[in-house]
């Protein structure tokens, strides 16, 4: 397999994202998305996200949460999904979240090298990568994932670190305060997670503007004010 057709990897906390680096830039979703999940159990690690089993997370807030969960989930992408063959191994470009670790990082290239043989191994952090797929080499990137939020200027393709800020208020917590609202407006069970983000995903949106919400907000008021109760 040749190494100028590498595998891109993105280890995100919701889900984990994978697919050749061809025809760049793209607007083709990844080839592979699949939950961050994996079921353990007496046979072993499993990567089914439909098993009955526990799950578990493989990234828990950009940082590797257990590394056979993520041994397993990446030979399940690589010889599973993305179609390598022992031996024909290729290279990986690896998508690195911000204020990654130097122990960290050096673990995973390790990993890579000498449980899965790649050819090569290169690693960009997510800001200066996102500035590329739009086409710019500098600019502001804000990177809002299912744990966190990440903030950091790029200029001419090198993230600018000592300027770099963390949120710890992103996806997750927008699925908890939509299922705290579900219950104030309900009075009923509150629903999982999974399927507070089920719902979420398909019925919330991002108003364009703050006078956009608002105006929004006052006509969601006017027609409930409307019906008897």
């Amino acid at each position: 397999m040749s190494t100028e057709n590498p595998v891109v990897l993105d280890l995100g906390s919701e889900s984990i994202k994978a697919g050749y680096a061809s025809q760049v830039p793209s607007e083709h979703e990844p080839r592979i998305v699949t939950p961050s999940l994996v079921t353990v159990s007496a046979r072993g690690v499993r990567t089914d996200p439909s098993a009955q089993q526990q799950h578990h997370r493989v990234i828990d807030n950009g940082s590797i949460a257990n590394w056979d969960r993520l041994e397993a989930m990446l030979h399940y992408l690589f010889y599973e999904q993305l179609g390598w063959v022992l031996g024909e191994e290729g290279s990986v470009l690896v998508v690195e979240p911000l204020f990654v670790g130097k122990s960290e990082r050096e673990q995973l290239v390790q990993l890579l090298f000498e449980r899965f043989n790649v050819m090569g191994v290169f690693v960009q952090d997510a800001a200066v990568l996102s500035q590329f797929a739009a086409g710019h080499l500098s600019g502001c990137t804000v990177d809002i994932g299912h744990g966190k939020i990440d903030i950091a200027t790029v200029s001419e393709g090198t993230t600018h670190a000592p300027g770099a800020a963390r949120l710890s208020f992103a996806g997750e917590q927008l699925t908890q305060l939509l299922g705290q609202l579900l219950l104030r407006q309900q009075q009923q069970q509150q629903l999982p997670l999974q399927q507070l983000n089920s719902l979420k995903v398909q019925c919330c949106r991002a108003a364009p503007s703050a006078g956009a919400y608002k105006q929004l907000l006052s006509q969601q008021q006017g027609g409930s004010s409307s019906n008897p109760a």
